[in-house]
């Protein structure tokens, strides 16, 4: 503080109240007809200059504090001016505009003064169309933050926006911030209609696959149906050989495009449950047998311990049961190099009746680290794998949605180098009718 200003502001006040006691001593003790002494006056000159001391300290602190309260409402004001969000005050009561800063006015390209008194709901609505408004419903809660929408003039366009109730001098205000997310939402408007053409895209592939499956397995059923007639009759040994190996990749070819069109009813979610009754053993001996001579060709044993499930006859999805037992005992006779592999079926009826099948194997088993994957389609362990084991990687994934579509579970456990043992619990109702 300056000398003028230190002058003005303790100098003078302490002279004043000097001075003003003295002079009402002066008037006392005239009143009072007391003789006047100088040594009388040097207590109330004393008090004087103390009150005026108090009062200067009082009128200085008073005045930083003032400068204190302007600085901060400039800081405010500049905020409040400068900020790149938009700030509005609404009065809760008339839910009319009270302020906004320069983003709103440059946002909806006006004046403040175009807005300013309008309700806020006219500007700012969840969906202008719907008449849909959050803020004029909005008196005593705080705004969640959500998008919105602006229709102002020609201005249309998506904001993020939030909130909050205040009060000013006893009288309730909204404090609405918002953000502009019209770019954001048009990518993300753009991005949407990219990922419905690309699921339009996915969906005519997989339509296409499985027509193009139906075609081919048509004429591949003769294929193979003929190689059998010429198997067994009179040819001569190499020829059999030739015909046997058309025989076999014939059914290579089919199991593909089986998976290929069991894929396409897993894509497009086209496949409808159809429950029959059927003998669940004489099944489970079927599908055993298809793989028990893949197996002993390998040089691996192939047991089978069905016990359990003798004499049974159930109502559940026959074609789904197939497909599951299928996909699962191939995916072990391919992945066991020596050993064996298991197939067991028990049934479970404390609750209600399920049946529990266990494939196990000791094949090369599955890291810990790709378990995750392992029901995914196209899916193996080590891309180098399909060099040496063909396939599709489609078995399990296929398997997997079987399984869910029977309302069941499939689960494993695997260790490397050591197997792997896959197990199926599968709902079903059993049947006290005899099949003939």
């Amino acid at each position: 503080m300056k000398l003028l200003e230190k002058i003005k502001y303790y100098i003078f006040p302490i002279i004043i109240g000097a001075c003003s006691l003295a002079v009402l001593s002066t008037f006392q003790k005239i009143a009072s007809q007391y003789p006047l002494k100088m040594s009388g006056y040097i207590l109330p000159i004393l008090a004087g200059s103390l009150a005026g001391l108090l009062f200067a300290l009082l009128r200085v602190r008073e005045k930083e504090y003032l400068k204190t309260i302007e600085k901060k409402n400039i800081r405010l004001n500049t905020i409040y001016e400068t900020s790149q969000c938009g700030l509005m005050i609404i009065d809760a009561n008339t839910m009319n505009i009270t302020s906004a800063n320069p983003s709103v006015t440059t946002l909806l390209n006006c004046k403040a003064t175009d807005i300013i008194g309008k309700k806020c709901y006219d500007l700012i609505s969840c969906d202008y169309i719907l008449n849909d408004c959050q803020i004029k419903k909005f008196k005593h809660d705080n705004l969640k933050q959500e998008k919105s929408r602006i229709h102002f003039l020609n201005t249309d366009c998506y904001i993020m926006r939030k909130g909050k109730l205040i009060e000013i001098d006893d009288n309730p205000f909204i404090i609405i911030s918002f953000m502009d997310i019209s770019e954001i939402v048009k990518s993300q408007q753009l991005v949407q209609k990219a990922n419905e053409r690309v699921q339009k895209a996915d969906r005519l592939k997989t339509e296409f696959m499985m027509n193009i499956g139906h075609e081919i397995r048509t004429p591949l059923n003769a294929i193979i149906g003929i190689s059998d007639l010429l198997i067994d009759s009179e040819i001569s040994v190499e020829l059999k050989e030739d015909i046997e190996l058309i025989k076999n990749s014939g059914f290579s070819l089919l199991k593909t495009l089986e998976n290929i069109i069991d894929y396409s009813i897993l894509k497009t979610g086209n496949y409808t449950k159809n429950e029959s009754m059927f003998n669940l053993y004489e099944l489970l001996i079927q599908m055993a047998s298809m793989y028990k001579e893949s197996a002993e060709e390998k040089g691996l044993s192939f047991v089978v311990q069905l016990d359990d499930c003798q004499y049974i006859s159930v109502i559940a999805d026959k074609y789904a049961f197939n497909k599951i037992i299928n996909n699962v005992l191939e995916n072990a006779v391919k992945f066991t190099e020596t050993g064996s592999i298991t197939l067991e079926c028990q049934l479970s009826i404390s609750d209600s009746p399920q049946i529990n099948l266990r494939v196990s194997d000791t094949g090369i088993g599955i890291p810990e680290n790709q378990n995750e994957y392992i029901f995914d389609a196209f899916y193996q362990v080590n891309g180098s794998i399909r060099r040496q084991y063909e396939g599709t990687g489609m078995g399990l994934a296929i398997a997997d949605f079987y399984v869910r579509q029977s309302d069941g579970t499939i689960s494993f456990e695997s260790e490397i180098d050591k197997g792997t043992t896959f197990v199926i619990q599968l709902p079903v109702e059993l049947s006290t009718k005899k099949l003939l």
